[in-house]
């Protein structure tokens, strides 16, 4: 296996069994999961101090294995893709044709300052969206496991 198989911290990530779905191994969302950091790795929009975050932080919200509705599941991986919160622009645009080109200047001037002084508060944010979602996984298997529970002493 080569090193470039094997994730930041040792384990097999060329399999994608380090990716579930449904109870099932994803390797191929796996992949392409891989192939995106990669490149957002190459362009510079993930920096070492990010590297090194993700690396640390636990991704289970819930150890073992989580049981729950169908329903509850799609609202919770919902919530796995919007809690990573972080100041994104768009295509740095005006529709101005005098002062368009002063306006795109200026905003592309005050992008990096503004995102270097949220830098803290966003990760702050993005650490309480992740305990927040492990949180609620945690509650909602345990309302799966009370309801379950109940209509088994109740026959």
């Amino acid at each position: 296996m080569s090193d470039r198989s094997k994730d930041q911290v040792g384990r097999d990530a060329s399999s994608g069994d380090w990716l579930m779905m449904h109870g099932e191994p994803a390797p191929v969302l796996a992949a392409s999961l891989r192939q995106r950091v990669e490149q957002r790795i190459a362009a510079g929009e993930y920096l070492p101090d990010t590297i090194q975050y993700f690396n640390e932080v636990s991704f289970r919200a819930v150890p073992g294995e989580l049981t729950v509705s169908d329903k509850r599941l799609e609202q919770l991986q919902k919530l796995c893709q919007l809690w990573d919160v972080r100041l994104r622009p768009k295509e740095i645009s005006s529709h101005r044709k005098v002062l368009g080109p002063l306006i795109v200047a200026a905003k592309r001037v005050v992008y990096p300052v503004l995102s270097a002084f949220l830098k803290e508060s966003f990760h702050q944010q993005r650490s309480f969206n992740a305990a927040a979602l492990a949180l609620l996984a945690e509650l909602s298997e345990e309302v799966e496991r009370l309801k379950a529970s109940t209509h088994h002493e109740s026959k």
